[in-house]
């Protein structure tokens, strides 16, 4: 019972990180714009920044729906290895100022190794989350509930911790 709690819980903590991630490209998608189009090309704009917060709403909607729930965490470990390759891509590329968006629009994380290990780990957590059962019963699931707040709590300050150090880098180096 207690992977499956634990499973359930990483699944809900994956689907609130798609959630905002999705809804963030849908509310500001000018925030986006420079970083989707240093990928796909200057001619990507809005409609590929939406298009990249529909799979992500997507892929959190699946992940919600136990008879979907294994596909949804696929989608997303596929999603997250997807981001960590471009993102290794651009950091070999030298782009290391470019903002990544992780944290939302207002967000100041830029491209960088961390990034690229933090999407790793997030899709080995995701597809480990693919062996276990929903469980049943109220406890089980307010404890899956409590896993998934703990492990948001536990990304927004890791999140923060990787923007202040990329700041402080970048403020030593003037």
């Amino acid at each position: 019972m207690l992977m499956e709690i634990l499973g359930s819980g990483i699944t809900y903590f994956v689907a609130v990180l798609f959630a905002h991630a999705g809804l963030s490209k849908w509310r500001s998608p000018q925030a986006y714009q420079e970083t989707v189009a240093s990928t796909l090309g200057s001619a990507a704009g809005i409609r590929a920044v939406r298009l990249i917060g529909a799979v992500e709403l997507g892929s959190a909607a699946l992940m919600v729906a136990p008879a979907s729930r294994e596909l949804g965490l696929i989608l997303a470990a596929a999603l997250l290895i997807s981001y960590a390759a471009v993102m290794g891509w651009h950091v070999y590329r030298g782009q290391v100022e470019l903002r990544c968006g992780c944290g939302g629009p207002g967000s100041d994380t830029r491209v960088g190794g961390e990034l690229i290990w933090r999407n790793v780990v997030l899709a080995g957590c995701a597809l480990w989350a693919t062996g276990f059962a929903v469980p049943f019963g109220v406890t089980a699931v307010w404890l899956a509930l409590a896993v998934a707040l703990v492990c948001v709590i536990a990304y927004a300050a890791l999140d923060q911790a990787i923007e202040n150090r990329q700041r402080w880098q970048r403020g030593a180096a003037q």
